[in-house]
């Protein structure tokens, strides 16, 4: 398939890839080894990528093949198996995610931000989308439509915008998809779903509002509302969210929230110094349902200076549902040299107390010549006493010209069950 896109005054192009995969299968342990080429210039931008098919009778198989190109001209056309987010996303799924304890400003991206497809992303449907200064349309083949309207605001804040989102989105439930009769069925069909945005910016206060809704398969709308907000004096920031919507609604993705209420704090301490910067912080976050409550609380410490970079973070949650309880701890160490880059992870998560996460990974960059990268990971997972082992690893060179970048990468994972 042939994806492109068209404009009308300057060509803009960002990148072309190309990927290859194999896999190996025996009756424990699953091995794949990938690799892939892209290249990039100022004026062309490409995507080629194959896809492999996991069979039992064969060991490879070629399944995709996209080609994509994209120019700009003010204006941008597109065409091909597109992927949409930002405000698409929200209306997807417009619960608060819990958030990291350290987390900086809040600031909703307006627009419904057209993708490519990656090589090895997962297959989209074929969709054109036209995107101007501030508004975008966009189509898809399974015949939804989405519209975007928005605009910047600099008089009231030194960030500030409205956003407006609508769409025709279409699900179902089913027999598949709820064979639990947990809720009820429908057929498929194109539903109504918008958004209204509002994100103001200033020196001691940033907020950013929603309210949406979204079309009732049995008949009206539901409705939604929330609230992210920071207050910040001197070295202390607070940031409070909020979300307020029916129990019952599904979103634009078909999706039950099953959510009426969230509410989150997050306390944070900020001291900047001479060559660094130390923060540290706390968050509570309550999800509420008829009878079904989720709590999570975080904790983390952060210590960045021009040398490295050290970030360590603890969680705990709690489901009064089925008394499901976990908690873990991560640690991050970054450093920088004239010459290199390293960064080390571990981390832990326990849940319901019988199974146990370990994980350990790290990644070196090389300031040479072809820009050498090399990671690695291993997790552990312990469950009622039995482990499985993942290995993952790649490798990655850059070469730039004057007028083309070309990377090639190639990785290697297997899982493990002794």
């Amino acid at each position: 398939m042939i994806l492109f896109a068209v404009s009308e005054e300057k060509v803009f192009c960002k990148q072309n890839k190309a990927a290859f995969k194999t896999e190996f299968f025996s009756e424990t342990d699953t091995e794949e080894l990938s690799c892939g080429i892209k290249f990039s210039s100022k004026d062309f931008n490409t995507v080629l990528g194959l896809r492999d098919l996991k069979l039992e009778e064969t060991r490879f198989h070629a399944d995709k093949k996209n080609l994509n190109a994209a120019v700009q001209i003010g204006s941008v056309f597109y065409l091909g198996n597109l992927s949409f987010s930002d405000s698409i996303s929200r209306l997807k799924n417009p619960l608060l995610y819990v958030s990291s304890p350290l987390k900086n400003s809040i600031y909703l991206t307006p627009g419904i931000k057209c993708s490519l497809p990656q090589y090895n992303g997962s297959p989209k449907p074929l969709s054109a989308a036209i995107v101007f200064s501030n508004v975008e349309f966009a189509a898809t083949e399974e015949n939804e439509f989405f519209f975007n309207l928005h605009k910047s605001i600099p008089s009231i804040g030194k960030k500030s915008s409205i956003n407006l989102t609508c769409g025709i989105f279409r699900h179902k439930k089913d027999f598949k998809t709820a064979w639990f009769n947990e809720y009820k069925f429908y057929k498929e069909a194109g539903f109504l779903c918008g958004s209204a945005e509002f994100n103001m910016h200033s020196k001691y206060f940033e907020t950013s509002i929603v309210t949406g809704a979204s079309e009732n398969p049995f008949g009206g709308f539901f409705y939604y509302t929330s609230s992210q907000n920071s207050l910040i004096l001197n070295c202390f920031r607070l940031n409070f969210s909020l979300y307020q919507g029916d129990e019952d609604l599904i979103t634009a993705s078909g999706t039950h929230t099953k959510t009426k209420r969230q509410i989150e704090i997050n306390p944070q301490f900020i001291r900047k110094f001479k060559n660094g910067v130390f923060k540290t912080g706390i968050l509570f976050h309550g999800k509420f349902k008829t009878g079904k409550n989720e709590y999570t609380s975080k904790a983390g410490i952060n210590l960045q200076t021009a040398a490295f970079n050290l970030t360590a973070a603890g969680f705990c949650s709690f489901k009064t549902e089925d008394q499901f309880f976990e908690y873990g701890a991560n640690l991050s160490f970054l450093k920088k040299t004239r010459f290199t880059s390293w960064n080390t992870k571990f981390s832990y998560k326990n849940e319901k107390i019988i199974k146990n996460t370990y994980s350990l990974s790290g990644t070196l960059n090389l300031n040479l010549n072809l820009r050498p990268e090399f990671s690695a990971s291993i997790t552990a997972i312990e469950k009622q006493g039995e482990m499985k082992y993942k290995f993952y690893s790649s490798a990655s060179v850059q070469k730039k010209t004057r007028n083309l970048t070309a990377n090639f990468r190639i990785t290697y994972d297997f899982v493990a069950i002794p």
